[in-house]
């Protein structure tokens, strides 16, 4: 269900507000491909460093779609630089004892952006 959202707003945006769509995807799509290496090299890293650990874990990565930018950008009225989660990873673990395993490892590969960290393991979203 989630992906036939996305498409539709995506789509719905493109249709509806078509100058803004352009305007957003010419921001964003220079530095894209960028983007996407940096991601397939931190899923590569992050996979060798959850085997090392014992950890089983499905890693994957997503690009943040372009109506879901144009939201954040206007509701919270940041600019694109302020937007960290262009692309993100994903890992789905079997625990929440692996999933704060996961996490402690993500942390030492990558150290948190202060004030930005949210534990939705232990408060999840709703």
């Amino acid at each position: 269900m989630g992906a036939i959202k996305v498409e539709l707003e995506d789509l719905s945006f493109s249709y509806l507000m078509p100058e803004e769509c352009r305007r957003l995807q010419s921001l964003i799509e220079p530095k894209q491909e960028e983007r996407m290496g940096l991601l397939k090299k931190a899923m590569h890293k992050l996979e060798i460093a959850l085997k090392g650990a014992g950890i089983k874990a499905e890693v994957s990565g997503r690009r943040k779609h372009i109506y879901s930018i144009y939201r954040k950008l206007n509701i919270k009225k940041v600019g694109l630089n302020e937007i960290y989660d262009l692309v993100a990873l994903r890992i789905i673990v079997d625990t929440v004892q692996d999933c704060y395993g996961a996490l402690g490892i993500v942390h030492s590969l990558w150290r948190p952006f202060p004030g930005r960290f949210k534990d939705y393991i232990s408060m999840p979203k709703t």
